[in-house]
């Protein structure tokens, strides 16, 4: 299965929902998955690449200046990794993954981190949603 797991970072800054999608992606590459996690970056990097997981520069932000070239970066994902799963862990990876690929053939999963952010609500956007 091929899975991309997106966030706005991969920073090591104690941050529980980056932190939660890297022991994700890494339980899913040694159970022998194909796994991208897209992001801006960060510490978590090494870790990543240990893993055999790839990363992929993704600017995600909540400016709207942004969103074309937001939605423009994951539609030349997609079309690289063709995913059977994409996994958006933040509103704007949810959003971007819902609205970005018109020719959409993978199931989007979306987790709630935080119920009490304005922005849960955002985060329906997805097939599936877990918390």
């Amino acid at each position: 299965m091929r899975i991309v797991h997106l966030a706005n970072h991969a920073q090591t800054i104690g941050n529980g929902t980056v932190n939660m999608m890297v022991d994700l992606a890494c339980a899913q590459a040694r159970m022998g998955q194909d796994v991208v996690v897209a992001s801006s970056g960060g510490g978590f990097e090494p870790l990543l690449r240990r893993h055999g997981i790839t990363h992929i520069p993704l600017q995600q932000s909540r400016q709207p200046w942004r969103v074309p070239s937001m939605i423009a970066g994951f539609n030349r994902l997609i079309d690289r990794f063709h995913p059977d799963i994409v996994h958006a862990h933040m509103m704007t990876g949810a959003l971007i993954s819902r609205f970005g690929s018109m020719r959409r053939r993978f199931a989007l999963v979306t987790t709630v981190h935080h119920e009490l952010q304005k922005s849960t609500s955002l985060v329906r956007a997805g097939d599936r949603m877990v918390a």
